[in-house]
């Protein structure tokens, strides 16, 4: 079997390659042009020139946004959704602004940098019958060990929805996978701390959308999956407790694949949208 191994994973790459190339480039993508391009440099920029009006003395703090900006050309079709995580930091410190951007450094984004292009399937390569063959053929590549492609739910993915700030952690996260622990040091700058488990006890991918009590400032999450194996739940609820040691989890009870993008809740209760995706 593992003589064999190397082949086939070969045979696969080589079929998955040449779904990509016949795919790609039939249309202008509007996503990679225009207001959607990627950034390529990350920089750092002290005492921002204000045009006009002056930096308030009195203000301290930090602006921080997330958005998707692809590291590397996408190897097939691309969607919006697929891109790497940057984040973009605006310190207000003494009366004057210092920017930075920062590519969060993903597990994702290593695997990439072996062949210096983008590995995992695509949102955008979910189209079509080939689109279903991508989907097998990936999987099967994740399932012989191919280590230029991720796990997506542990490994973090794309980092590249929304922040979330909760007992002195600043996390970047996407709903497929779990959070991407980030830092702000003191100077302007942003750096990756890692994947973010909670210590070991995260067991399903984490909402985008969390959210806080305000009374008690516990957070609440859910994390959903649209294909399991070894009777994991398709729908997890979790709260963690307001200094992060205790997180209790639970199945809601949902018994098929499902898409659920966010919840809501209430002083009593917590709400969540059954979308079905069957």
């Amino acid at each position: 079997m593992t003589v064999l191994t190397k082949p086939i994973k070969g045979a696969i790459k080589f079929v998955d390659d040449i779904v990509d190339s016949f795919r790609k480039g039939k249309e202008k993508n509007v996503y990679l042009e225009g207001n959607y391009a990627p950034v390529s440099d990350e920089v750092f920029q002290e005492s921002c020139i204000v045009l006009e009006g002056k930096v308030p003395e009195d203000i301290s703090g930090s602006f921080v946004r997330n958005g998707p900006n692809p590291k590397y050309e996408p190897k097939g079709l691309y969607h919006w959704f697929d891109g790497d995580g940057m984040v973009h930091r605006v310190q207000i410190k003494e009366g004057k602004m210092n920017y930075a951007n920062h590519q969060t450094r993903t597990k994702k984004l290593a695997c990439d940098a072996i062949h210096r292009q983008s590995q995992m399937i695509n949102i955008g390569d979910m189209v079509g019958r080939l689109g279903i063959l991508k989907i097998l053929l990936q999987s099967t590549r994740q399932f012989l060990g191919d280590r230029t492609i991720s796990n997506i739910e542990k490994d973090g993915s794309v980092a590249n929805t929304s922040l979330l700030y909760h007992n002195d952690k600043l996390l970047a996260l996407v709903e497929s996978s779990y959070p991407t622990e980030l830092k702000l040091l003191p100077n302007g700058r942003v750096e990756t701390v890692g994947v973010n488990d909670f210590e070991g006890r995260l067991r399903q991918p984490f909402t985008a959308h969390p959210k806080v009590d305000p009374v008690t400032k516990e957070l609440m999450f859910f994390g959903y999956r649209l294909f399991r194996s070894d009777n994991q739940p398709f729908v997890e609820y979790g709260v963690l407790s307001s200094d992060g040691k205790t997180l209790k989890t639970v199945d809601i009870g949902v018994d098929r694949a499902i898409m659920m993008h966010d919840f809501a809740i209430t002083e009593n209760y917590s709400c969540f949208f059954d979308l079905p995706v069957s």
